[in-house]
């Protein structure tokens, strides 16, 4: 029985496009690779002395392409985040914590085996009173964005079955859905939504390994959601009823995130902590925060080639008017020979790209709205005159049309400038974003090399 675990590429073809990407700069190129699963290349400090673990800041990222093009933070209040969680609720294995309020219930952590073969499933006990009997949990959440939140029950004492209700706003305040999971048929109830707030979408549950059943709701956010919480409790024909003070249900396992995230990856991811959970199958990600951080290289000479090549993966977490995810030198508006890749541009959904040779060509592809996870891929030719040709920009592997402000970039070849990252010189244009992989080459690329390199990334991204 499967839990969903995405498939992780094969040794021999990861070791083939990892090669591949290498070769890129085997001929001097110019250019940068920062691969953000890599530990070995994370530091928190800008100095280069202690490596980064994961939710610490990253100060210095080294170069891998050979070039020396490191980039870095001095100012620790400006350093971004490296993370590799998506569940966003804590304590996921034991309701027994703190971490989850209860209401005429008790948790009872390391009860049975789990559906990983593990003693770390948790008895919920309904208590004698009238009442919801439940385990409560609240987390931060986004406006107009769908959630996916599971837990796995098993019948226990008793012929009770489980339910997990979500609340907007963290008590129900503008909507609330629910559904119902009954553990003798292994039928999911149709979804109710409580209040006008919430949308819901569906409501299912699959029988997985030591009876377990694995639940899931799936509902999406209204305009003024700040904050979800997550409601896991018995259910004996109501959510709210008296108990006897010994029927109960078997519970493992709450995840919460959004539904794109359950696509290519892992179903669950176990958190305890903030700063420690499951890693495997999750991909590792530089976080910026949208207000302040960023990161940067000293000057990186590119004045030899007229083309470049960018590789990104990333996770466009907000929309607003011009995000930067990649830019040379600290203005492409003002500075010749430069350019840019951004999750956000004209249009605050779009993704934007943006050159200048001797004058200034730019222009949105629509359209992204945030939160998605893509693999980024542009292309830029100063030696041509047609824009389509200047300009060219990739998303999951397909090409993507370019609504372009401006006819002429110049024919001129590149700058001597600092690379930035997740912002316009450090000081405008934040990203609000996750960066998994990022490679930048200052020359045209092969349609092999192109397709080797779109691989690799989107294997340190899973975005499809």
């Amino acid at each position: 029985m499967s839990f969903g675990f995405a498939l992780a590429l094969p040794a021999l073809q990861q070791n083939s496009l990892y090669a591949t990407i290498m070769s890129l700069f085997a001929d001097g190129s110019q250019g940068v690779w920062y691969d953000d699963s890599n530990m070995s290349t994370l530091f928190q400090d800008s100095a280069g002395t202690t490596h980064a673990v994961l939710e610490s800041p990253v100060g210095k990222q080294l170069d891998l392409s050979g070039r020396g093009n490191h980039r870095s933070q001095a100012t620790s209040a400006n350093r971004p985040l490296l993370s590799a969680r998506y569940n966003l609720l804590t304590k996921t294995e034991d309701f027994s914590n703190a971490a989850w309020s209860k209401t005429a219930a008790t948790a009872t952590a390391n009860s049975t085996t789990a559906p990983n073969n593990t003693n770390t499933a948790n008895l919920l006990t309904e208590d004698a009173t009238n009442n919801t009997h439940v385990v409560i949990q609240n987390q931060n959440a986004s406006a107009s964005v769908s959630y996916t939140t599971i837990a796995y029950f098993k019948r226990a004492t008793g012929t009770r079955n489980g339910y997990i209700q979500v609340n907007n706003n963290g008590g129900g305040v503008g909507g609330a859905c629910f559904a119902w999971f009954d553990l003798g048929s292994g039928v999911a109830s149709a979804v109710t939504d409580l209040v006008a707030g919430l949308t819901s979408q569906s409501a299912s549950m699959v029988l997985v390994a030591n009876d377990f059943y694995k639940c899931t709701l799936v509902l999406t956010t209204v305009a003024t959601t700040t904050t979800l919480s997550v409601v896991c409790g018995i259910y004996n024909a109501a959510r709210s009823y008296l108990g006897n003070g010994t029927s109960g249900i078997y519970i493992w396992g709450a995840d919460l995130r959004p539904t794109d995230q359950t696509v290519t990856l892992p179903a669950y991811q176990r958190v305890d902590t903030s700063t420690v959970y499951d890693t495997a199958g999750f991909p590792q990600y530089i976080k910026y925060n949208g207000s302040n951080q960023f990161l940067s290289t000293s000057s990186v000479d590119f004045t030899a080639t007229a083309q470049m090549s960018v590789f990104a993966g990333v996770r466009k977490l907000a929309d607003s008017t011009y995000q930067m995810l990649a830019e040379l030198s600290v203005s492409t508006t003002l500075n010749s020979g430069t350019f840019v890749l951004g999750t956000s541009g004209t249009t605050p959904t779009d993704f934007f790209v943006a050159v200048r040779g001797s004058f200034l060509l730019y222009g949105d592809s629509s359209s992204f709205p945030a939160p998605k996870t893509k693999t980024l891929a542009e292309f830029i030719d100063l030696t041509q005159s047609v824009n389509a040709s200047i300009v060219q920009l990739k998303v999951n592997n397909s090409s993507a049309a370019i609504t372009f402000v401006g006819s002429v970039a110049g024919t001129v070849n590149f700058g001597n400038y600092p690379l930035y990252f997740g912002a316009r010189a450090g000081s405008s244009y934040f990203l609000n974003g996750q960066e998994y992989q990022m490679i930048i080459v200052g020359k045209t690329l092969t349609a092999a090399q192109i397709a080797a390199s779109e691989a690799y990334t989107n294997s340190k991204t899973k975005a499809y």
